[in-house]
């Protein structure tokens, strides 16, 4: 039940789910469950690692038929799961979104170069968006590119430590 105290405790938008009262999220599951047998739902669950409780696979078991869940995560659900591997950017997408990042973060050296260039860099970023979010960062703090792409243990550090962060204590067991 502790994943329907956390669902419960972002309806309410509590910050401690272990405050939120486990009848009333014994009850919000089954209003779930009742408007998704009414109604076709698509229910999106971005992030799921975040939750890692042994009660979610109760969860997805129970959702009627008529409705779906779409979930993202880095860590598989097992039984639950039909996984969609996502590429990179294609070359079009990369140099576009790398552009975006440049604009918002202000860097100023990565506006002015021309796009094959621009698309070497993604390339050893292996083109993925999360990636070149901490490039534009790290060149936002001042940091030369070239340090930047030749420390990429850091960038794993970055990808993986919100996961980590945000884990249970049982789940980093």
């Amino acid at each position: 039940m502790q994943f329907a105290q956390r669902f419960l405790c972002l309806v309410k938008f509590q910050k401690n789910w272990e405050d939120t009262n486990y009848q009333d999220a014994k009850s919000l599951l089954s209003i779930i469950y009742e408007y998704m047998d009414t109604f076709p739902v698509l229910l999106v669950l971005d992030n799921l690692e975040t939750i890692n409780t042994e009660d979610i696979h109760d969860f997805f078991a129970n959702i009627p038929r008529k409705s779906k869940v779409l979930i993202t995560s880095r860590i598989g659900l097992g039984e639950f799961e039909d996984r969609y591997r996502l590429r990179g950017f294609e070359k079009k997408e990369r140099i576009y979104y790398m552009r975006r990042l440049a604009d918002y973060y202000q860097v100023e050296s990565l506006k002015k170069l021309k796009d094959n260039k621009l698309d070497q860099i993604c390339t050893k970023l292996y083109s993925n968006p999360l990636s070149m979010k901490w490039l534009m960062m790290n060149l936002a703090k001042g940091y030369p590119i070239q340090s930047i792409l030749q420390n990429k243990d850091d960038l794993i550090n970055y990808c993986m430590s919100n996961v980590y962060i945000k884990l249970s204590d049982e789940a980093k067991l």
